[in-house]
């Protein structure tokens, strides 16, 4: 699972100046985890007429940006992630709480 800390789809230009000021760190079951940059990649997005990401009908591309956390499967019981995330005047956090069961076998 990949649990966003703070990110941004921009040009190359606006992920440079997104990432020059960007901040972000992760817990889980109150130990840190280590977040992960992810500093321009190029991303397409197909979409209809008046989607909420694009607006437009077709395909775009544009870069994302944004630092991550990878965090490995996870036993069963319940899970406390907190996330917190900075660039600028833009601030993220977010507290879950995860409940993990295994599945029954038929």
């Amino acid at each position: 699972m990949l649990a966003p800390l703070v990110n941004l789809a921009s040009t190359r230009a606006g992920c440079k100046k997104f990432m020059a000021a960007a901040k972000g760190k992760a817990t889980l079951d109150g130990k840190p985890v280590t977040p992960e940059r992810m500093e321009d990649a190029i991303v397409h997005v197909a979409g209809v007429a008046d989607n909420p990401v694009t607006g437009m009908g077709g395909t775009t591309t544009f870069y994302a940006c944004g630092i991550w956390a990878r965090i490995q499967p996870l036993r069963s019981g319940r899970h406390t992630l907190s996330i917190r995330g900075s660039s600028g005047d833009f601030h993220t956090g977010v507290d879950y709480t995860l409940t993990v069961e295994t599945a029954q076998q038929a």
